[in-house]
């Protein structure tokens, strides 16, 4: 889990006060500042995050802290056929608008996945599948879920066997009995 807070921090002896009060409650956690940002962002990813309990602690130490709400789903009112619509309309306009070239993530979580004999992974959101060659070319076997029938469309012309995608939410799994020994979100990895 990973929230994000405003501050009102100005330094980075101040960030590592609050970072080293935090660590406290959340030993395991990964917490750092971005003191460069107009709201001087701490981010914090734990197995378990409780904003209200952030507040406080970085409060008491004379610092303002607030969460910032994730506004990806900010309301439980976004439906998955709203979702649908968004990623339809993103790929029929911008095509494949990363590009092809995997992100540096994948190829990070790739050696790990290698260093643990994963063979077989799932790619939730895999979209035209721009980060599943980097784990093909390296003999590890990708099924994906896409929401959108253009993004898939676009990866049956890149991808030659066409890539094992389903079509829908990952909000619907399973699609089928398969239990993978990886998963590959971007920006994160679950082995």
């Amino acid at each position: 889990m990973i929230e994000i807070f405003k501050t009102n921090v100005q330094d980075q002896v101040q960030a590592n006060l609050i970072r080293e009060t935090l660590l406290t409650a959340l030993p395991n956690a990964h917490i750092c500042f971005d003191l460069e940002d107009k709201d001087s962002i701490l981010r914090i990813e734990a197995a378990v995050v409780d904003p209200a309990q952030i507040v406080s602690l970085v409060n008491a130490t004379g610092t303002l802290c607030k969460l910032i709400p994730d506004k990806i789903c900010p309301s439980p009112s976004i439906s998955v056929k709203d979702i649908e619509n968004f990623w339809e309309t993103s790929f029929e306009k911008n095509q494949a608008m990363w590009g092809f070239q995997p992100a540096l993530s994948a190829s990070i979580v790739k050696d790990l996945f290698q260093q643990q004999g994963i063979k077989d992974i799932l790619i939730p959101g895999i979209g035209y599948g721009r980060n599943a060659s980097v784990f093909i070319d390296s003999g590890i076997s990708v099924t994906g879920i896409e929401i959108s029938k253009t993004a898939i469309d676009i990866a049956d012309q890149y991808f030659t066997p066409p890539l094992k995608i389903f079509y829908g939410s990952v909000t619907e799994m399973p699609f089928d009995n398969t239990v993978y020994e990886g998963i590959f979100f971007t920006d994160c990895c679950i082995f």
